[in-house]
């Protein structure tokens, strides 16, 4: 590990997208897990920055850095994909979206995290959120 403050560096994707780092380097030695990112430039080039392990049924993102915006929605696009889920794309900041399922029943929950009121777009329905409200959608299953 390396903490390298204000100073950059590049890791970049398997789809050799980059994105900008700082704060903080670790050189990480996958076992069983895969790598998801590796160091682009510097003295880590080539070497892993984030990797990703298999668990149950799920998956678990090791980040050895400090990322920008950027790269942990590219993260959250990519770990949602792997698990069979859709990634809302132009959500206003401070809005969440979760969805919870079952053989039944459909449950999504938007939830507006900040102190002023947001207006956002769900399979083209507009809902307006005040400040820290949260809506829930039921959609039952046929």
């Amino acid at each position: 590990y390396d903490p390298i403050g204000d100073i950059e560096q590049a890791i970049e994707l398997q789809d050799h997208t980059s994105f900008s780092v700082t704060r903080w380097c670790d050189v990480l030695v996958p076992k069983s897990a895969e790598v998801y990112a590796s160091y682009a430039n510097a003295y880590y080039k080539g070497q892993p920055a984030i990797t990703v392990n298999a668990v149950g049924k799920g998956s678990c993102l090791y980040v050895g850095t400090v990322g920008t915006r950027p790269l942990y929605r590219q993260m959250a696009k990519d770990l949602l994909s792997r698990a069979g889920q859709a990634y809302t794309d132009d959500l206003p900041f401070g809005v969440e979206v979760t969805v919870r399922d079952n053989d039944r029943v459909s449950l999504t929950f938007i939830f507006n995290n900040t102190e002023s009121q947001k207006t956002v777009c769900i399979d083209n329905d507009t809902l307006s959120l005040e400040p820290f409200e949260m809506k829930i959608r039921k959609k039952e299953k046929v």
